[in-house]
């Protein structure tokens, strides 16, 4: 959401909430006709200032601590008390409503949530007798189900400040949002040369670079066939995987071609079904790329297969490109591994094996740093994991992550990309950024 849009729907969402409770208790319960239920928390507060049990107030059936929190209203004139506490309520009931808004993106479908949902719970309060307490609990549950990744969100990218991982990330770090876009357009990240982020938008088919300064896109490719992931090998060639309809591995960089299409008995690509997820390019002019299996695809084009009992998503070539690490397990299914193989002079694949067990998700997006570390998106998370294989701590997010790059002045802030649905089931992606102590690895692009 821009600035343009963000400030009508923050002002409408809490002029709702204001209208919403002028019009159920000002209105309806007539505070200056001494008809509203605080008269009743006023009696009781009363009776606690005598020295009294609340509770000889006839009709007063609340808990005795509201009785005894009220004892200062109580010294004050019915009116005078009436007016304040009537303030204080709908203020609480508005900065409710605004703080719910804003942990949902503040977008436009949350205002209408709020909207639809607090006055069914007016309706509610005086059909069912929820009250206030019921009508915004009624808020909460429906929200948390048309939209169940933000309470997540609140819980961990708001309230729980990150641990330190020596060498990795300081102490009460936090991910940052720093742009939104609808649809399936945000995959594959990776830094150029000025540390700006390269995204490859599927449903636009094209990449946009994002300024690490102003977090302005602007497009630099396009016509990419529903490009989904990009890299950049030592050289600087830009290459791309195109998700659609004859799906393909395509060099945009320095000269836009296509690198391989084809399995080597003629077959397209599409044969091996479903879909071309990620890829990594070598210094050769090859890459390699994840398509259920892990692939190579020569520098002249000669797709060749790798691995056995292998499911793929996010591959990486470590920094001096001896080994080739891979993802392997159903994204978030269950706990997956991290599968690594020896790279041959020649770009083959030897010596498979299990480099680290994950303790979340089966991985998604994979990146390295300056020190050889491995990245590893894994549902709300992002693993650590040492050259060595060790798990050296996770780096919780804000929801589910799939692809991960380090970006920014001096590669030393980690991007994330976010796809998450509204509840219009329409597309957004968003990218997050959290500072790293960490750099990125400098020679080449990811």
């Amino acid at each position: 959401m821009n600035r343009r849009q963000w400030r009508p729907a923050k002002f409408l969402t809490a002029a709702f909430c204001v209208a919403w409770y002028v019009s159920k208790t000002l209105v309806e319960q007539r505070p200056w006709a001494n008809q509203s239920d605080f008269s009743w928390y006023y009696m009781a507060a009363q009776q606690v200032v005598r020295g009294k049990s609340p509770f000889g107030v006839g009709g007063y059936l609340y808990p005795p601590l509201l009785a005894f929190l009220l004892t200062p209203l109580a010294l004050l004139p019915y009116a005078a008390a009436q007016w304040i506490w009537h303030i204080v309520s709908s203020g609480s009931l508005t900065v409710a409503g605004y703080l719910i808004w804003r942990y949902l993106e503040g977008g436009w479908s949350t205002f209408l949530i709020v909207a639809v949902v607090w006055a069914f719970g007016g309706a509610a309060e005086d059909s069912l007798g929820l009250g206030q307490v019921g009508c915004l609990l009624t808020l909460l549950i429906t929200v948390a189900y048309t939209k169940p990744g933000w309470l997540r969100s609140w819980s961990i990218g708001s309230g729980m400040a990150i641990k330190a991982i020596p060498g990795v990330i300081a102490d009460g770090q936090k991910w940052t949002k720093v742009w939104e876009v609808s649809g399936n357009n945000a995959d594959g990240i990776l830094a150029d040369k000025d540390g700006n982020l390269l995204i490859a938008q599927n449903h636009n088919s094209a990449v946009v670079k994002l300024d690490y300064k102003t977090n302005q896109p602007t497009t630099v490719y396009k016509d990419t066939h529903t490009g989904g992931a990009l890299s950049m090998n030592k050289k600087g060639e830009l290459f791309i995987v195109e998700r659609g309809l004859h799906s393909n591995v395509t060099k945009l960089a320095p000269k836009r071609e296509v690198l391989a299409d084809k399995l080597p008995n003629g077959d397209p690509l599409d044969c091996l079904r479903g879909v071309i997820n990620d890829l990594t390019a070598d210094s050769k002019g090859g890459a390699y790329f994840t398509m259920g299996g892990v692939f190579y695809a020569s520098p002249k084009g000669i797709v060749t297969r790798y691995g056995d009992g292998l499911q793929t998503n996010g591959v990486i070539l470590s920094a001096d490109e001896k080994t080739l690490y891979v993802t392997n397990g159903a994204f978030g299914g269950p706990a997956g591994t991290i599968a690594a193989f020896d790279v041959q002079a020649d770009g083959s694949l030897t010596n498979q094996r299990e480099f680290v067990r994950l303790p979340s998700g089966g991985g998604d997006g994979l990146t390295i740093d300056n020190d050889n570390r491995l990245y590893v998106t894994a549902g709300p998370n992002l693993h650590v994991v040492s050259p060595d294989g060790k798990l050296l701590g996770s780096i919780p997010a804000p929801y589910g992550l799939i692809s991960a790059a380090f970006a920014g002045k001096d590669k030393k802030t980690m991007y994330a990309v976010v796809s998450l649905s509204d509840p219009t089931r329409l597309q957004h992606a968003f990218v997050y950024a959290i500072p790293m102590v960490a750099q990125g690895y400098k020679g080449r692009a990811k």
